[in-house]
């Protein structure tokens, strides 16, 4: 009798244990492949995120130099947001014209209020204003002008809007999980929690352009009055002691000399406002009043024709400063 080999069925245990290598190789991959692509998706979201930070940024210091007399705009909040970069309605109009900036940009306003996604994770402005510094007038040393400036800082939450738990936050009173920022910690704030990196900005370089040009305006009328009193001074006798520098002379011009320079930084014949419509001072030394009598921060440039430092030049005697 002969009795044949008899056919195996199913797998060898090698068999399986190479399958179940197999896969176990396959899943740790596969995991190591979804945990690559989920770093890499975060860190999208997180530069796209900055990058619209960034953006609004820019549209807001457009805004302060076009609309906003050189300061950054306010937060805005209501009974529906808290902190947000602007009114998504526009409701008043420097929100609108704020809004034509950021739509000028080719942002969208849900980008500029939310994260722009379904998630919708709030974004948050911060502004710390009028920080002062003293910057030098005339390059350095010498005197120094006090300019304000505003500091913002832009960063989206992880708080979606209506989260009772964040939104806003029971401590700082804002959306997500960053503090307050204020003067006190201005160089030291930082976002907090799962907040993403913030955008910092300041209006100070601007701040700083539109003392400048105002210096420089104030450099060409003080070269006008040194020409103006020059030219009369080789025209007057050698013993002359009248005042050269000139008054306003117009119909209704106001009559300041005879003042104290003690109680009146050191002026002992008033300071005259340049835009004034009724003082022509810059008419006589053919300068448009409209453009050489305001600062860029829209104040008046005021002129003293007798400058008496201490009172100690007597009342309307040379020299005339």
């Amino acid at each position: 009798m002969v009795i044949g080999r008899v056919k195996q069925s199913g797998y060898t245990f090698v068999e399986l244990l190479i399958a179940v290598l197999v896969v176990s190789l396959v899943l740790v991959v596969g995991a190591g492949l979804l945990t690559q692509q989920s770093a890499l998706n975060a860190a999208a979201y997180r530069a796209n995120q900055q990058q619209i930070s960034t953006e609004i940024a820019d549209a807001m210091l457009f805004w302060a130099e076009s609309n906003g007399q050189g300061q950054l705009p306010p937060p805005f909040s209501d009974a529906t947001w808290t902190n947000a970069p602007v009114d998504p309605a526009g409701g008043t109009p420097d929100a609108a014209a704020l809004l034509d900036v950021i739509d000028a940009s080719g942002l969208l306003i849900d980008e500029v209020v939310t994260d722009g996604r379904n998630f919708e994770a709030v974004r948050v402005y911060q502004l710390v204003q009028d920080i002062e510094i003293d910057v030098p007038v005339f390059g350095v040393g010498g005197p120094t002008a006090e300019i304000w400036y505003d500091a913002g800082v832009i960063y989206t939450t992880a708080c979606r809007q209506g989260d009772a738990a964040c939104y806003p936050n029971p401590v700082s009173g804002i959306p997500g999980d960053s503090p307050v920022r204020t003067a006190a910690n201005l160089l030291t704030w930082d976002v907090q929690g799962g907040d993403l990196a913030p955008y910092r900005f300041t209006n100070l370089k601007l701040q700083r352009e539109w003392l400048d040009s105002t210096l420089e305006r104030i450099n060409i009328i003080r070269s006008d009055l040194r020409d103006y009193f020059q030219t009369l001074f080789l025209a007057s006798p050698p013993d002359a002691t009248v005042n050269l520098y000139p008054a306003p002379t117009n119909v209704g011009a106001p009559d300041l000399s005879g003042s104290d320079p003690l109680a009146n930084d050191n002026c002992r014949d008033g300071w005259y406002a340049l835009n004034s419509a009724n003082v022509n001072v810059l008419a006589l030394l053919g300068r448009d009043a409209a453009e050489y009598g305001s600062t860029l921060f829209g104040g008046a440039i005021e002129y003293c024709r007798d400058y008496d430092v201490g009172g100690v030049g007597g009342a309307n005697t040379p020299p005339h400063n």
